[in-house]
């Protein structure tokens, strides 16, 4: 998949992301532990990490390829957010 890539992100890890409007399913958040530039296919250089404000179903609409392997991550996932 990296290879396909003509210039983009290379995003290791997600952080401190926060529901910002649940009904539409929008977080924000940072990237952590290694952000870098894709030129040309190949990872070439690390970058800052940023901030992202993004919805979840726009981001997913745009997927494109998607890899074999699953990896389940638990942790925080916003639920002091949700009202009971």
């Amino acid at each position: 998949m990296l290879q396909s890539v003509r210039k983009g992100l290379w995003i290791t890890r997600f952080n401190y992301t926060r529901p910002v409007h649940p009904l539409k399913v929008i977080v924000t958040g940072t990237t952590r532990d290694g952000t870098f530039l894709i030129e040309n296919g190949e990872l070439a250089r690390p970058v800052k990490n940023l901030r992202f404000t993004q919805g979840y179903l726009d981001a997913l609409s745009r997927v494109e390829m998607i890899g074999r392997e699953a990896k389940t991550s638990l942790g925080y996932v916003g639920a002091e957010h949700v009202r009971r």
